[in-house]
């Protein structure tokens, strides 16, 4: 939530957001939630605690920063190979993540059934 206030803020006075790619974003900021182990069975998942890096936040900004240096390199890669960049990583992110940790947890939940079986 605050990430979002911040990022919301930024937008509005044409700041740089806090990561560079928005769609990393995401996957990164659950990759540093802690959820509670502890919830009864049907109960949804709490998330207890978000541990922001800030020195993320500094080595993104520095690497935005250096491309710059990088314009005429840029420009010679065609706005399709570009496209197509941007398209795979919201296509790996979002879809195959998501589908991973889906059939992660899935697997897990049947070696729970098969031991309580036994």
């Amino acid at each position: 939530m605050i990430s979002g206030i911040i990022i919301s803020i930024s937008g509005l006075f044409s700041l740089p957001w806090i990561c560079a790619a928005p769609v990393r974003s995401l996957a990164y900021v659950d990759s540093l939630s802690k959820y509670s182990n502890t919830h009864a069975s049907g109960e949804k998942v709490r998330l207890i605690d978000i541990k922001d890096q800030r020195l993320t936040n500094i080595g993104v900004h520095l690497l935005i920063g250096c491309t710059i240096f990088a314009a005429p390199i840029i420009h010679k890669i065609s706005v399709a190979a570009l496209f197509g960049i941007f398209l795979y990583l919201v296509l790996y992110l979002y879809l195959i993540h998501n589908y991973l940790v889906e059939l992660k947890w899935h697997l897990f939940q049947q070696n729970i059934i098969q031991i309580l079986a036994i």
